[in-house]
């Protein structure tokens, strides 16, 4: 599994733990953005740290101290 070191804060903060619930369209509407960038920024942080799915990723955001659960 990849480290996030270098990933855009905006990335981050859709892919934050606590998100993991919502839908793109709730955390689209959260943030003030479009589905399809919330979208685009979950597939490219999960393709980035080598994670096949969103807890994947929180996981490894936990563990690497960017998040906290």
């Amino acid at each position: 599994m990849a480290g996030v070191q270098g990933t855009p804060e905006r990335r981050l903060e859709i892919e934050h733990p606590g998100r993991l619930g919502p839908s793109n369209r709730e955390i689209a509407n959260s943030l003030h953005l479009g589905v399809t960038m919330v979208k685009t920024h979950v597939t490219n942080l999960m393709r980035k740290t080598g994670c096949s799915n969103r807890i994947g990723s929180a996981v490894l955001a936990v563990q690497s101290g960017i998040a906290s659960d």
